[in-house]
Order: C-alpha cells, then sequence, then structure tokens
C-alpha cells in the first residue's frame, strides 16, 4: 500500500491514499440475497370458488361496476374516480333476493376459512381504504362491519395484508364469522380522485409446507424483504419484518398484518429485494415464482348437464329460431342465435313467453333446474331497485306463480336456479314448483319502472334435471386454466357439498388441457418389425367394441356397487404445488332397479 507521509502543524501524519481506500471498498463483501424456487398460490375464493380471480383482467372482477364513474380495465388494472368522498370497488355483491348469478347469494363466502384479504392499490397518498363486508343477502345494508383505516402513505401502487376475523372494525356488528354475501373495498379521498386496483385476494391460511428458504448476507444495519415484479426500485409486497443479523435465512409461509405469505401474492414472477428505510439494498439474482393453481370445474354432473325439458320436447330453448320464444310488451327477434328484446319507454313490464314443443307440460318432477344467459343493456345503481331484476313465471289455467327478484348483473351472465326452493313473492297463489305439470312459462327480466328504451338478449335457456346412474356414470371436467402438465386429478363422492370428506372414486394423470391421455396399447409397447417369411397365416380383425367409454376430460364411473343414494362428486387436481378441490353444482342420483 502507498502511504503518503504529510506534515501538520510540524507532526508527521499517516494518511491513506483516496485510491486505496476506494480499492479497499469495492474488494468488501457487498450485501447479497439468495432466492428462487417455486411456491403454490394457495387457496383463493375468487380463484377456487367462482372460477375467476380478482385480477382485474375483465370488468366484471367487480361486480356491478355501473356504480363507479369512469370505470375502465386496462393491462390487468381496474380504475374508477371516487363519486364523492368515498367509493367502494365491489369484489363480491350479495345479490337480491334470490341467489343467482355470480353473486354472494349464489357463492357464500365461508368466512371461517377464508379471511386473509390482500389487495394491490393506488389512490392520493394520505387517503385511506376500509374492507366492508355484509352477511344478509339482497339490499339489505344490516348486518355489516367495516375495518379501520388502512391508511394510505404514498401515491405509488402499495400491497395491503390484513386478517378479516382478528382487524379491528370502526363500524357495524358483523362479525368474520359463518357466511359472509358481500364484500367491498372503499376508498375515502376527495372527490373525483382515481382509484386504481391491480388484484384482491381472499385466502385460506397458507399451508406450512407451501414455503421457500430466502437467505442474505453482508447486511449492515437493518432490512425489510419485499416481492418485487420488476428489475428497478423496490415497491413490492413486504413479506418479512425487519431483519438486523449480518447474515441469515427465513423460511416464507407464513402471513402477518402487513407481511404476505405466498397466498397473499397474485402468481407470478417476483425478484426477492430488500430496502433499509427509503433506500434499495439489493434484489436477488434469481427470481421466485408463485405458480399459479389449476382453474377448474365440474361439468356432468351439472345444473346443464342433464335431462333437458325442451330437448326432450321436440326443440331446444337456444334461441336459434323464432319458434323457442316471443315477447309482449316489446318487440323481439332471433339475431345470431340470441333473442333480442327491444322495450319501448312506454311500456313498463316486458315477458318472454318460452313456447313448449307440442305443447308438452313441463313435468315438475323431473325437470326443476333453470339455467339462462342474460345480458341487459340497463343504468341502474345496486343499492336502488331500480328495475334491475328478473322474476319467473310458471303457470297452468288460472294457476300461476310469481317468483321473488333475481338481480341482473352487467353483460353476459349466466344465471342457474332450483325451481324446487325459489323464492315465491308474497300476496299470491304462488303454487310451489312442484305441484303439477305446468303449461306455460316465462321470465320478465326488467321492469323498467323509468320508462327508457331498454335492449336486452337472452340465450341458451335449460330445463333441466338430475343426473341418474344405474351401473355406470359418466364424470365430466373442464380445466379452464393450467400452466403444467401433466397433473393428476382424484375424483370422490360425498353425500353433501361441504367437508371434503367422501369416498376415493379414482385417480388420473390429466395433460395441461385436463383431458386423460389416449393410449390404445400399453405404454412402451412397440410394434413387432416386419420379417420375411414364405408361408402365409391368416388373421381376422373384429371391431374393438367399447362399453361405457369416453374420451378426453371425462371418466366412466363403474357405480354398480355404490348403494343407491343422493351423491355429490368432488374433484382435486394436484399440479405439484397446488391441490384446488370443487364440488359438483348438482348430485348424481344412483339407484339399482
Amino acid at each position: 500500500m502507498l502511504v503518503t507521509l504529510v506534515a501538520v502543524m510540524g507532526r508527521p501524519d499517516w494518511r491513506a491514499d483516496p485510491g486505496d481506500i476506494a480499492q479497499a471498498q469495492s474488494n468488501a463483501p457487498a450485501f447479497a440475497i439468495n432466492a428462487g424456487g417455486i411456491v403454490g398460490e394457495g387457496d383463493d375464493f375468487a380463484t377456487t370458488v367462482l372460477n375467476d380471480a380478482w385480477d382485474m383482467n375483465e370488468i366484471s372482477d367487480a361486480m356491478p361496476w355501473y356504480d363507479l364513474p369512469n370505470v375502465a380495465v386496462n393491462g390487468g388494472v381496474l380504475s374508477y374516480n371516487l363519486p364523492g368522498p368515498w367509493g367502494g370497488i365491489p369484489l363480491l355483491a350479495p345479490g337480491s333476493q334470490v341467489g343467482a348469478g355470480k353473486s354472494g347469494g349464489a357463492f357464500p363466502i365461508n368466512a371461517d376459512y377464508y379471511h386473509w384479504l390482500s389487495f394491490r392499490i393506488k389512490q392520493p397518498a394520505g387517503s385511506i381504504v376500509r374492507a366492508r363486508w355484509h352477511t344478509a343477502t339482497g339490499w339489505q345494508w344490516e348486518p355489516y362491519a367495516t375495518t379501520n383505516d388502512i391508511s394510505v402513505a404514498t401515491s405509488d401502487w402499495q400491497t395491503y395484508v390484513i386478517d378479516l376475523k382478528t382487524y379491528p372494525r370502526i363500524a357495524g356488528t358483523a362479525s368474520w364469522t359463518g357466511q359472509v354475501f358481500g364484500l367491498y373495498l372503499d376508498s375515502y379521498a376527495p372527490d373525483g380522485s382515481q382509484v386504481s386496483l391491480d388484484w384482491a385476494r381472499l385466502t385460506a391460511d397458507n399451508p406450512s409446507t407451501n414455503n421457500l428458504t430466502i437467505s442474505w448476507s453482508e447486511l449492515t444495519g437493518t432490512a425489510n424483504f419485499y416481492l418485487d415484479s420488476d428489475s428497478t426500485g423496490c415497491e413490492g409486497t413486504p413479506i418479512t419484518k425487519t431483519v438486523t443479523s449480518a447474515s441469515g435465512s427465513f423460511l416464507w409461509w407464513q402471513a402477518g398484518l402487513g407481511i404476505a405469505s405466498p397466498a397473499n401474492v397474485a402468481p407470478g414472477d417476483y425478484y426477492v429485494c430488500a430496502k433499509s428505510g427509503g433506500n434499495v439494498l439489493g434484489r436477488s439474482a434469481g427470481q421466485v415464482t408463485v405458480r399459479p393453481a389449476p382453474v377448474f370445474r365440474i361439468t356432468k354432473p351439472s345444473y346443464t348437464s342433464g335431462p333437458d325439458y325442451a330437448t326432450e320436447a321436440g326443440n331446444p330453448w337456444d334461441m336459434s329460431d323464432g319458434a323457442d320464444a316471443w315477447a309482449s310488451n316489446a318487440s323481439s327477434s332471433v339475431q345470431n342465435g340470441n333473442l333480442v328484446v327491444n322495450v319501448p319507454s312506454n311500456q313498463g313490464d316486458p315477458q318472454v313467453h318460452f313456447n313448449l314443443p307440442g305443447d308438452t307440460p313441463i313435468d315438475s318432477s323431473r325437470y326443476y333446474y333453470l339455467t339462462y344467459k342474460l345480458w341487459v343493456n340497463y343504468p341502474y345503481s345496486y343499492w336502488v331497485d331500480g328495475g334491475q331484476n328478473t322474476r319467473v313465471f310458471w303457470g297452468q289455467g288460472g294457476s300461476s306463480a310469481q317468483s321473488l327478484l333475481i338481480y341482473d348483473f352487467p353483460g353476459w351472465q349466466a344465471y342457474s336456479i332450483d325451481l324446487r326452493t325459489l323464492g315465491l313473492a308474497p300476496g299470491a297463489a304462488n303454487p310451489p314448483w312442484t305441484t303439477s305439470p305446468w303449461t306455460w312459462f316465462r321470465l320478465d327480466p326488467v321492469s323498467n319502472p323509468g320508462h327508457i328504451n331498454v335492449t336486452f338478449y337472452i340465450d341458451d335457456v335449460k330445463l333441466t334435471g338430475d343426473e341418474r346412474a344405474d351401473t355406470y356414470a359418466p364424470l365430466e371436467w373442464e380445466v379452464i386454466t393450467s400452466t403444467v402438465s401433466p397433473m393428476t386429478m382424484t375424483l370422490y363422492y360425498d353425500t353433501d357439498r361441504s367437508g371434503l370428506n367422501g369416498t376415493p372414486i379414482t385417480t388420473l394423470a390429466l395433460d395441461s388441457s385436463g383431458a386423460l391421455p389416449l393410449a390404445l396399447s400399453p405404454a412402451g409397447e412397440a410394434d413387432a418389425p416386419l420379417a420375411a417369411t414364405d408361408s402365409l397365416t391368416y388373421t381376422v380383425f373384429l371391431p374393438t367394441v367399447l362399453v361405457n367409454y369416453c374420451q378426453g376430460s371425462c371418466y366412466a364411473w363403474d357405480t354398480r356397487a355404490v348403494p343407491a343414494g343422493t351423491y355429490y362428486v368432488y374433484a382435486c387436481v394436484n399440479d405439484g404445488y397446488n391441490r384446488p378441490c370443487r364440488y359438483s353444482e348438482t348430485p348424481l342420483m344412483i339407484s339399482h332397479p
């Protein structure tokens, strides 16, 4: 080392050369983060139950959205402007008097299981966010609860994690327990402020086995660790509290107030970065992957897979021709496979009547699941009954029934209802569905009390019953999204739709589309090579007859040894990191005459 001798006030002094200081600093070990690997996304309510994550990739992720001024979805972000000093993003609306469609009435939250709320949001610094929930269906505000303020420190993107079971409440009496039918994110900021939501998740506890080890070295001072989706800055999701040791590691798996587990972040690829105060200390070279869970549903048995009245009577209500249905108090026509109904402003009660093929009465003991697709072009506010509801009517002769109100959500939506348990409007005779064969059937999609011009569209109406089996039952499913192959699916049967405590049927290997690989010969068996011969032999080939055979995303269940009864089917799909499970919508009736 070169040392320069300097005289200071007659005394010699030793000073290191500045270049040597820089060299020594550059040779000092640098702070480093070691992270990488794959974890599962855990069990998210919207992904598993609704089959549609709150990832804000489409406008229907927040419904109904008519209440949100200037609402738009762009690049996986939902944005809107506050209509006043506060406004709410409806993650799950309670619906109206009947639980149907994408509503909490049809898909209530099991609050004892799903209780971790996490979301990534951007709104003005100094504003606040609160979570609000409702434990009654329909337009009833009570009982409800609102959390204490979640303070927004900066106008940049921020991720928040709270436990709805334990987070303090500022208003309302409803505990986060039992069934919850409505969940909102309310923002409080100056009138007209823009609020942007990247994603929201409502998850169960992350399994301790779903974890990654993250280590660091050469830390001076303190650090907090975050997940960050890009290679600049460090504005991501906090994953640990403050660490102080120069080196060490932690197992990332458990959530806490403001601290995310793997289940509390959106699926994707992330760097691990660290900050001390506002200073970025560094980031990992490798990335952590939060793998999305397979999204699937059982399609047989389901609301639409059983025997369909109109199909069996001779002409399905698929809106392919004018003989399927017609409208009164409005004009109607069939266009592109839809019944298009135009309601003039002077009409307040448009009605859609369904033709009964061959005047065949509807056997209410055989057909009782109603499913219809509807799109209503109608301006309304969710908390005000402005006529944006459907009613179902049926009857014979002078006897008729009218249902309670079914909320019309914006955009194309499918609604499925069990008419045997459908609530009926008070004050009328209202014979229950199962009391008679019915000779007429109709839907009234809007009541139009505002007397405006309204257009609505109806498609693919089905009136079905339960699947039945004696010796074999075909089970079918649809994998909506998946990122890996192969996966395994285990099928079970159960006497109810809860608990996941049924009896195993079989375990299958699936490809990424959810189909069974087709193997017509034993695995590994090769064709014999051709060889010359002086003699000829004759072989007769008979056609292969496959009994109870299905191909693709299906399985022929041998039910001969299953006791007679009513069973729900559920499936659990394992991709190595996630294992979501889902029940069938409707049961399978097994009998052995």
